[in-house]
């Protein structure tokens, strides 16, 4: 019971994989953040900004017929 224990390696062998990628994914992310949302929009990974926008209502509350900044309102509709 006493004792060092031996550090840890990480996740199990069947999640490095998954795991791996989704790092990767938070990694393109992260470099995007920071950037005039139209650029930040087609920054991001598509799969991202595809499934955002597919999420129920989130259009509805962009209301893009009122939208008023044409470069975002065209990198949305670039996406739909």
């Amino acid at each position: 019971m006493g004792g060092v224990r031996p550090f840890s390696r990480g996740y199990p062998a069947i999640r490095k994989e998954p795991q791996q990628a989704s790092r990767k994914k938070l990694e393109e992310i992260s470099k995007a953040v920071h950037l005039p949302l139209d650029a930040l929009i087609y920054a991001m990974p598509e799969d991202i900004v595809v499934s955002s926008l597919s999420y129920p209502g989130v259009l509805d509350v962009l209301d893009l017929k009122s939208m008023t900044d044409n470069s975002v309102k065209s990198a949305i509709q670039n996406f739909i």
